[in-house]
């Protein structure tokens, strides 16, 4: 009876085995598609990290850019304060005969000095409006170039103000991809598989910790019924030979085997 009550405590131990076993077995698979998972995740943040790298390398080469043209636009602005000043104050001065009356006009007085018989005063007299005439000219034909000037500069300024809302424009589709939700999201998830894999990593030692603990019991429960069944047999042995003692006392004949356990002959030796 006490041998079946041992061999059903190692059964029951050596079931509870198996089961941790399965289970070490499964939490090792599920550890092993998890670490996969990361990998995989791993990879795919390595690869999104080095375009992310090149997109802020060239967000920087735009703001560097960005700063250029500023500085441009910045002094064609200054450029064109300075001319709208000159030109400004130079139309504060200007005649009010057009351009071509001027031209006119300085054209008859010098035919008239050429052509007509004048005194020396007259003549004297025409030569001096002629060069007032000139210097009105001159002023009108200053104006204009001013002006010239001035839409080229607005022209100018256009272009460049063109290359700054574009560079404003490729900087922010740069920022937007930037702020990258997959890229969150993967290195969340990460992060999320990662402390997975510590708590997997954790119920295995405790698995294998019950595991050890079990096959200790197991081994303990063995040798107890080894030192068990040892001493049940030289119980036996002892009762057997206090039998064939009794038997050989009453004059009977003893067969082999009774010699034998009288004599403690083992023949398996």
């Amino acid at each position: 009876m006490g041998e079946g009550l041992a061999k059903g405590r190692e059964a029951s131990i050596n079931e509870q085995r198996i089961s941790l076993i399965r289970e070490i077995k499964a939490l090792s698979k599920r550890f092993e598609e998890t670490l996969k998972r990361v990998r995989e995740l791993t990879s795919k943040i390595n690869e999104k990290r080095n375009s992310l790298r090149e997109i802020k390398k060239e967000l920087r080469e735009l703001k560097g850019e960005k700063h250029r043209i500023y500085m441009r636009l910045s002094e064609l602005n200054r450029s064109k304060r300075e001319l709208v000043s000159k030109y400004r104050k130079l139309m504060r001065e200007l005649p009010r005969e057009s351009l071509e009356q001027l031209s006119k006009t300085l054209e008859e007085l010098e035919w008239r000095i050429q052509t007509e018989p004048l005194s020396r005063e007259r003549e004297k007299e025409l030569v001096s409006k002629a060069m007032e005439i000139e210097l009105k000219l001159n002023r009108q034909r200053k104006a204009l170039a001013l002006r010239s000037k001035i839409n080229e500069l607005d022209a100018e300024m256009e272009e460049v103000e063109r290359e700054l809302d574009e560079c404003n424009m490729k900087i922010g589709q740069n920022s937007r991809l930037l702020d990258d939700e997959e890229f969150r999201r993967m290195f969340e998830e990460r992060e999320r598989l990662r402390g997975e894999l510590d708590e997997i990593k954790g119920k295995i030692r405790e698995k294998l910790g019950e595991l050890e603990e079990l096959s200790k019991r197991l081994e303990e429960e063995r040798k107890k019924r080894a030192s068990s069944d040892s001493v049940d047999m030289n119980a036996l042995l002892i009762e057997s030979r206090k039998k064939i003692i009794e038997k050989l006392e009453r004059g009977e004949k003893l067969n082999f085997d009774e010699l034998r356990i009288l004599y403690g002959i083992d023949l398996n030796r």
